[in-house]
């Protein structure tokens, strides 16, 4: 049986933590380890995470808190990758959850699918609103990211080979992939909703900089040319405004097209 990390980075989460931390409790998987790396919070965080410990000794999950500075939420995922000890690693948000206690059990009970990465469908969802995302074939992540990374289970091994570029405070993820994909690393997609992902968390609240992030690392992995970076970038101020301008709308207007949901 292959083993799994779950990382958690905070700072200053003790609003919607709970939610993922009972999330990773509640998986039947048998080989999991869970890891929070904080910031050095300065509110309930680490007293809401230190809570929890009793209940990961009873189902036996290796859970570790590490509380110490570092240089934003990439920078804190690259330090994890020195302490975890598992086969594949997966990173929840603080505010994001398992789709459901079977989620990783359903993945990896599947002896042949142990691709270097593994990712599925999500949810996105606010207060009490979801909406089902099916994630992209791998082919198109020359042109954009094709999930979430709170939906993808990734070989460690492959952080040994290169980690988070900490250049890119938004988008690191989406280079790592697609270097990897470049570098012909196998990916596979299954039909699975694997988590929720709380849309208001940070990367909602910087789509200048995710967007302008996004034309650099393409035109570094020879994915566009710099007339087509040109171009998108023209295109940003308009994108950005259009997500200004729909945060600032009433939710039932905002959220129309989502679904009710029991959280």
């Amino acid at each position: 049986m292959l083993s799994v990390a779950v990382v958690t980075v905070t700072y200053n989460a003790e609003v919607g933590l709970r939610k993922t931390i009972e999330s990773v409790i509640a998986q039947s998987y048998g080989k999991l380890e869970y890891w929070i790396m904080d910031g050095k919070s300065s509110d309930a965080t680490l007293a809401i995470a230190e809570g929890y410990k009793a209940e990961f000794e009873k189902k036996k999950i290796p859970y570790q808190i590490i509380s110490q500075f570092d240089d934003g939420i990439f920078d804190a995922m690259n330090k994890s990758l020195n302490l975890i000890h598992s086969d594949y690693v997966i990173f929840l948000n603080a505010g994001d959850f398992f789709a459901g206690a079977e989620v990783v059990c359903s993945i990896f009970k599947n002896v042949n699918i142990y691709s270097d990465v593994i990712y599925g469908n999500y949810y996105v969802y606010s207060k009490n609103k979801r909406k089902r995302y099916v994630s992209y074939s791998v082919s198109e992540l020359p042109r954009h990211m094709i999930c979430t990374h709170q939906a993808i289970f990734t070989k460690t091994e492959l952080f040994r080979e290169r980690n988070y570029d900490t250049e890119y405070k938004m988008t690191a993820d989406y280079d790592f992939y697609l270097y990897m994909y470049l570098h012909g690393k196998t990916f596979k997609k299954v039909d699975i909703e694997i988590v929720y992902f709380d849309i208001e968390g940070v990367s909602q609240q910087k789509a200048k900089l995710t967007q302008m992030e996004r034309v650099n690392l393409l035109v570094k992995n020879g994915c566009i040319d710099s007339n087509e970076a040109e171009r998108q970038r023209r295109k940003i101020k308009y994108i950005c405004l259009r997500k200004r301008l729909i945060s600032r709308l009433p939710d039932f207007i905002r959220f129309y097209s989502y679904e009710d949901m029991t959280v």
